[in-house]
């Protein structure tokens, strides 16, 4: 009888999270903190939560936040 595996690795899950945070459309802001706050979840329970960084959309030309970014599109390093 084979064994039935119960976990996945970290970035089968937050490689399509961060994908997700990339999309443009049709992803509300809603289901874009949905993935945030799994995305953080599980990398907090497996210590290897690093922070999150801005997406390159989210910067102007010299590296600054864009005014009125919209913070639901970060993506975790």
């Amino acid at each position: 009888m084979s064994t039935v595996r119960k976990t996945i690795n970290r970035s089968d899950l937050i490689e399509p999270l961060n994908a997700l945070l990339a999309l443009q459309e049709p992803v509300t802001p809603g289901e874009r903190r949905a993935a945030i706050a799994v995305g953080e979840a599980a990398l907090h329970r497996a210590g290897s939560y690093k922070g999150f960084q801005y997406l390159p959309t989210e910067l102007d030309e010299n590296g600054q936040l864009i005014p009125g970014y919209d913070d639901t599109r970060r993506r975790y390093s």
